[in-house]
């Protein structure tokens, strides 16, 4: 019964958190979302703090699967790259930037958990893609490649943490896209190119 009404709780908060931040959405916010009593809530979650840490858990869990997936079936590191970069538009789109900003500001114990995790997966991830890359000729073979990850990493939490400056949605959106745009051209090769720009075209 518990795992169940964990799941309900996740998945009410999930959009409150995301769309709103964190900061303005309560614990009473979510029992009235669910129709559910808020005795009931703080039995599973004892403060927003713990519900906060779940959800980030537990989305953080799904798309490491997600990304496995995408990796398994790209057709090479190039498409890969670029499958990798739409899964995480289609993830901005529904979170807004104030929801990162929350979470550094005023929660973080859970920041700190989070870039732990998305650091440790996204430097393992990428390290492998750049390898497969310069293996098959559409990276450069002279890169230095845990730089090239250190930059992509920064750019990200740019991205991510900089709310405060008023980056909406759509803005968010399009720099990450930018973003990537310069990244994936300056790891590759004139092969590498062409596979961008086939991609992009199809």
């Amino acid at each position: 019964m518990n795992t169940k009404i964990k799941s309900d709780i996740l998945s009410a908060a999930k959009p409150l958190f995301f769309k709103n931040g964190i900061k303005s959405i309560t614990m009473d916010t979510v029992a009235s979302e669910l129709g559910m009593s808020k005795k009931t809530v703080y039995q599973i979650y004892s403060d927003k703090n713990s519900l906060i840490t779940d959800l980030i858990l537990h989305e953080m869990t799904a798309q490491f699967t997600v990304l496995n997936n995408l990796v398994y079936n790209a057709e090479n590191p190039i498409h890969e790259m670029k499958l990798i970069s739409e899964n995480m538009t289609r993830v901005f789109m529904q979170i807004q930037p104030v929801f990162f900003y929350d979470l550094k500001k005023y929660h973080s114990n859970i920041y700190k958990i989070f870039q732990d995790h998305k650091n440790r997966w996204a430097f393992e991830l990428i390290h492998q893609n750049i390898q497969k890359g310069i293996v098959q000729g559409v990276y450069r073979s002279n890169l230095d490649v845990s730089k090239s990850i250190e930059l992509r990493l920064k750019q990200l939490d740019e991205l991510l943490f900089n709310a405060e400056y008023g980056l909406s949605q759509a803005d968010f959106i399009n720099s990450h896209e930018l973003s990537f745009r310069f990244f994936i051209y300056g790891l590759s090769t004139l092969e590498g190119h062409k596979l961008i720009d086939y991609y992009y075209e199809h």
